[in-house]
């Protein structure tokens, strides 16, 4: 567990339901599963603190097998750590453009996308650390980027902003190849196969796609405002949960836990 403490129009219905989708998930590389409890958490304790950033944290992400951690912040540096034996093992300093969201690509920790912080262009960049340089940018956005999730092995990733809009990133082109327009400051996010994916466009509502037709529009909508207070009805975040059984989704004062096949509340 890290803590980070910091100083459309209307969418067609017709794509097939979530239990045609298929939601197998491999199995985790790590020898057994820890349930957690109450108890448990008590238990827990802080392992390391790292005092690197000189301002707040604009982003960070793990790479999918929880090795390494990549962390972004105010002062415009961008730090890499590996998680098992705890040491800071990169900084990237990113002057020119500032960085804002930061995702690792494909379980790589040599390469990420990120999103700018300069207020004069909403873009991102895919970034090789290893060389330390930018191999493209991406531009589309124009109004800050409020979300940003790479698909899990493909060369593609989503992206939301405050320019009431989602959109669909090829690696290979700096152009979107999809956009969905929302009514307000959009959210999206893959599920871990990258099969499917939830966005929420402005509204109290979650959007549930399938990946590889989404232009046949969602399969599945949730309506989740009775679940949410009614000052703080804008969703700031979604994702699914590593078995794809569960949707976190968090506003500016809640964090609430679906199902993600009929969007109860748990």
């Amino acid at each position: 567990m890290l803590v980070a403490q910091n100083a459309a129009g209307p969418m067609s219905p017709g794509s097939p339901g979530l239990s045609d989708v298929s939601m197998t998930y491999p199995e985790s590389p790590f020898a057994g599963e820890v349930s957690l409890s109450d108890q448990l958490l008590a238990r827990l304790a802080v392992g390391k603190v790292y005092r690197d950033h000189k301002g707040s944290l604009t982003g960070l992400d793990f790479t999918y097998d929880g090795q390494h951690l990549v962390t972004s912040g105010e002062d415009n540096s961008v730090f890499v750590y590996s998680v098992e034996s705890a040491h800071r093992s990169r900084h990237l300093r990113c002057e020119k453009y500032g960085c804002g969201l930061v995702r690792f690509l494909h379980n790589d920790k040599e390469a990420a996308v990120a999103a700018t912080r300069n207020s004069a262009e909403h873009m991102l960049k895919y970034w090789d650390f290893h060389e330390n340089k930018y191999l493209r940018f991406f531009r589309g956005h124009k109004a800050p980027i409020t979300s940003l999730c790479p698909h899990p092995y493909e060369d593609v990733f989503l992206t939301g902003a405050q320019d009431k809009t989602v959109m669909m990133w090829d690696l290979r082109a700096d152009k979107p190849n999809a956009r969905i327009d929302g009514a307000g400051p959009c959210v999206a996010g893959f599920d871990q196969q990258g099969m499917v994916f939830a966005a929420s466009v402005g509204s109290p509502k979650l959007h549930l796609f399938d990946t590889r037709n989404f232009s046949r529009g969602e399969f599945i909508c949730f309506d989740i405002s009775a679940h949410l207070s009614p000052d703080n009805l804008l969703v700031h975040s979604v994702q699914f949960s590593p078995c794809g059984r569960f949707l976190l989704v968090r506003t500016l004062s809640q964090l609430i836990l679906l199902d993600a096949f009929d969007g109860t509340l748990l």
